[in-house]
């Protein structure tokens, strides 16, 4: 499963969550005959309104991927990290204010250190340049890239890549190194690489282009000659 269809369930196991601890407490309330709070309402509200519009998403967005996939055998494998989730919406039922002010900061604090340690093993580039002098020098060139593990869902970019030229790369101490391969094997999942093909320029020698972007799902590479 990717991060997208990661992202919504998530987010619809959270507030399942937030409903049924409403349903609880809307319960216990009317037993006690005391009032039920209109915010606790209207949060209710929007929980069910959010419930309804995760199952449309999946529906419209996800449906061929749950087909691929045996859901049931899915969540079971998944089911210590939805329950946390779901464990988090019920506290954010309960402890509304203080459960946002924390989140909304711990949340940004997490995705901050994260982008920062990623982009200091791979610098977030849009683009590579590499010069070829001769036409035999270079037919194409390898990118390696790092998907973040789809259940890490912090606000960072989801694929890091660098660059394989052929050349030789400055290598790491081994102790830097060590604590490199821990790290990414906890946040990354799957490692790819990709073959580019270098374009035939007119002449030589030339610098090419090798521009990068990447959404939610994919990478995408172009290479072309600047000069």
């Amino acid at each position: 499963m990717q991060f997208p269809f990661f992202l919504v369930a998530a987010v619809f196991v959270f507030f399942a969550g937030a409903a049924a601890s409403s349903f609880v407490s809307f319960f216990v309330q009317i037993i006690r005959k005391k009032k039920i709070s209109p915010a606790k309402v209207s949060l209710f509200i929007i929980s069910i309104s959010v419930l309804i519009l995760c199952i449309a998403l999946s529906l419209i967005f996800f449906n061929s991927e749950i087909g691929k996939n045996n859901l049931s055998s899915f969540l079971k494998s998944e089911c210590i990290y939805f329950s946390v989730i779901a464990g988090l919406g019920v506290l954010f039922f309960l402890f509304t204010k203080i459960f946002v002010i924390a989140g909304v900061f711990s949340y940004s604090f997490l995705s901050l250190a994260m982008f920062l340690f990623l982009n200091s093993l791979f610098p977030r580039k849009s683009f590579f340049e590499f010069k070829a002098e001769f036409p035999s020098e270079i037919s194409h060139v390898n990118i390696k890239c790092h998907e973040v593990n789809p259940k890490i869902l912090l606000c960072v970019p989801r694929f890091w890549y660098e660059l394989n030229d052929g050349k030789e790369v400055q290598k790491d101490s081994e102790h830097s190194d060590s604590v490199k391969s821990f790290f990414t094997s906890k946040i990354f999942k799957n490692e790819k690489t990709l073959f580019v093909k270098i374009p035939e320029p007119a002449y030589y020698p030339v610098i090419f282009k090798l521009k990068i972007r990447s959404d939610l799902k994919n990478v995408f590479v172009k290479a072309e000659p600047v000069l």
